[in-house]
């Protein structure tokens, strides 16, 4: 009876230890408990050089502009570029990547009428991120070896008379859900389009 009693509790305590190391696995350094996605890691490409281009056009002004992100959207994304991209000197030439899109608009939502709308909080107003970009592969002479591109767009409302704090941290969130959905679909295009240039 002592020897059954002690493996029940052995084994109890051994599947205890199991999920508990597989909820630690899920989590994340920030413990969010969702995995890092790969596209959060660097791409090393087989090239000399990796060479970034911003062709987005200026941000909005105006009563519909948002500029209450802790980075700006278009440096945010040559700082993503920056960061995840990296080259060795495996073939020659040249990795290129061109920021083409980094928007943000604000679009006022009409809210509840009449009396109702007294007692109602609503969505005020919904802010749309949207950002695009290629990596192209060239050779030394110029000529084009491979290319992907990728375009990312997310949204999120905001109720009436929220608090600014709040206001930016749901921005800055958006703003890094979007251009995560962007690395993620552009490193997918990358991995089809030029295996052979990855390291």
């Amino acid at each position: 009876m002592v020897v059954r009693q002690w493996r029940f509790a052995w084994a109890v305590s051994a599947l205890f230890s199991a999920i508990i190391l597989a909820g630690c696995a899920g989590r994340d350094d920030y413990g969010s408990g969702v995995s890092r996605p790969a596209a959060v890691e660097r791409l090393t490409f087989r090239l000399g050089a990796i060479e970034i281009v911003d062709r987005t056009r200026p941000a909005a002004t105006g009563p519909d502009a948002v500029t209450e992100f802790a980075v700006p959207l278009r440096e945010a994304m040559l700082e993503w570029a920056n960061g995840r991209l990296a080259a060795t000197s495996g073939l020659p030439g040249r990795i290129r990547f061109t920021a083409t899109e980094a928007k943000a608009i604000r679009e006022p939502l009409e809210g509840t009428p009449g009396v109702r709308g007294w007692f109602t909080r609503d969505q005020a107003e919904r802010v749309t991120v949207t950002v695009s970009g290629q990596i192209e592969a060239v050779q030394n002479d110029g000529r084009l070896i491979a290319s992907a591109t990728a375009r990312s767009e997310g949204f999120r409302t905001f109720v009436e008379k929220i608090k600014p704090e709040e206001r930016r941290n749901g921005l800055n969130a958006l703003q890094k859900e979007v251009l995560k959905a962007f690395g993620s679909e552009l490193e997918r295009q990358v991995r089809a389009e030029m295996p052979s240039l990855l390291q």
